[in-house]
């Protein structure tokens, strides 16, 4: 009888001790132990209550997770800046047309001097808009240390503008544009004049609209722009449909030089921006700091990183002098890598942390720009009103340089922990680069083909507002 209570106490104890064990291993395989240790996928904690309650520590500080897997959300509204643009050369100077001849020896006094005309469009886009995009980062950390991955696609901005309101009742379009133009380029027979009634000195219309159908009778010979030479038979002055053509004669001195204008005009710009890093990142340790400090912490990072910056600038203008399509699209591509080191402090109060995250990018610019177009579709040389030279051109050309762009970003976020797990964030985000190329700033107004100017010579900020979450695995 003495014995079997021993007996049973002696199975309870083993049976506690058991449990005991049990619970010690279960508890060992949920802890966080190195950062490659035999408790699972890298040791870290694989605890997914993301919706737990947060717990607080004796100074009142939310115990959050610095070990696992995590993945950061952002919304992005960002503006770019622009280069704002003058449509046209500003070196080139151009005087306004001869209209009124002064060959005519009844003439009095002396024909209104010319005056130097000034491009129109002097400030046009690319101006400073927000787009939207999107930034994602995830990663893995132990305690702080760890590695980090983000992507920026975006923010996108897409910016039109409008000039002019179509054809002039004049016939004179209503935007000017200056170009450098090979000599003679802009040449042309004019009829502004009614001829038929010999009324010469009153405009009956521009390019757009026309005078008589016959050339202006410039130099003041009497003979107008292309001469037909024929056999006056019946000795009538005027060509009959018996008397031959004996032959054709061009009275150049009838040339009249052109200003470039346009009856409408659309300036479009087209940014886009992209990016990926890969970073190690180092939390400094801060126990030797006085306990009242500890909410305090200093992050290091190194790395490299790939942005991208699309840049592409076009213009569609309608005019009578250069009839038919005429559109421009130049691109400026940007293509900036290289290592990039990063400093962030941090702070906490109760569930608000703020951050200040400072990147610097030793940026190596490959740079790739195209352009294409076709310019005076329908134009038809010698035509009234027309140049006499120029043709209908269509082209395609490109360039590549090469160019130090350093890029500087900083964010400054605010986080507010709503469970153990998640935490929303609102921040801005503000980043210049150097040494890049803009689409707008490049373009050649060089007719009839255009062209590329120098790269490297722009700069651009961008910044904006950033909100989104924070999830830690």
């Amino acid at each position: 009888m003495t014995k079997r209570p021993a007996a049973l106490m002696t199975k309870w104890l083993a049976t506690v001790m058991l449990i005991s064990a049990c619970a010690s291993t279960v508890r060992a395989q949920n802890a966080v132990g190195p950062l490659y240790s035999p408790y699972g996928a890298a040791g870290t904690d694989t605890d997914a209550e993301w919706f737990a309650p947060v717990d607080f520590d004796f100074e009142n500080r939310p115990m959050r997770k610095d070990s696992g897997y995590f993945f950061r959300f952002d919304k992005l509204n960002w503006a770019v800046t622009g280069e704002r643009a003058t449509i046209g050369d500003p070196n080139v100077q151009i005087l306004s047309e001869i209209i009124y001849d002064d060959t005519n020896p009844q003439d009095q006094g002396n024909r209104p001097p010319q005056y130097v005309i000034q491009n129109g469009l002097q400030d046009v886009v690319p101006e400073a808009t927000f787009g939207w995009g999107s930034r994602y980062e995830f990663g893995l950390q132990e305690k702080g240390n760890g590695w980090l991955i983000g992507i920026i696609d975006g923010p996108q901005t897409n910016q039109q503008q409008t000039f002019g309101s179509g054809p002039q009742t004049s016939g004179f379009g209503s935007i000017h544009i200056n170009f450098v133009t090979p000599a003679g380029y802009l040449l042309g027979f004019r009829d502004y004049f009614n001829n038929e009634d010999n009324v010469t000195g009153i405009v009956v219309g521009g390019p757009g609209v026309g005078g008589s159908g016959t050339p202006d009778d410039i130099n003041g010979n009497l003979a107008e722009g292309i001469v037909t030479v024929f056999q006056d038979t019946n000795g009538n002055g005027e060509q009959d449909d018996d008397e031959p053509v004996i032959a054709v004669a061009e009275d150049f001195g009838d040339l009249a030089e052109f200003n470039v204008r346009f009856n409408q005009l659309t300036v479009r710009n087209n940014t886009r921006v992209r990016g990926v890093e890969v970073m190690r990142t180092i939390q400094l340790s801060n126990r030797h700091q006085m306990r009242k400090r500890q909410n305090n912490q200093v992050d290091l990072a190194y790395g490299v990183r790939f942005l991208s910056m699309r840049d592409e600038f076009g213009i569609n203008g309608t005019s009578d002098f250069f009839r038919g399509l005429n559109t421009v699209t130049t691109t400026a591509e940007n293509q900036i890598v290289g290592p990039q080191i990063r400093g962030k402090w941090s702070t906490q109060r109760g569930r608000w942390n703020m951050a200040v995250d400072g990147r610097f990018v030793f940026g190596y610019n490959i740079q790739d720009f195209d352009q294409g177009g076709t310019w005076g579709e329908n134009i038809v040389p010698g035509a009234l009103n027309q140049s006499m030279s120029a043709q209908p051109t269509t082209f395609s050309s490109g360039a590549r340089a090469n160019d130090f762009s350093p890029m500087v970003e900083l964010r400054v976020d605010s986080t507010y922990q709503l469970t153990s797990s998640i935490a929303l964030r609102l921040g801005y985000t503000a980043m210049f680069i150097d040494n890049i190329s803009r689409a707008s700033q490049m373009v050649e107004y060089r007719l009839p083909d255009w062209g590329i100017g120098q790269a490297g010579q722009q700069d651009v900020f961008i910044n904006g507002v950033n909100f989104g979450f924070d999830i830690n695995y």
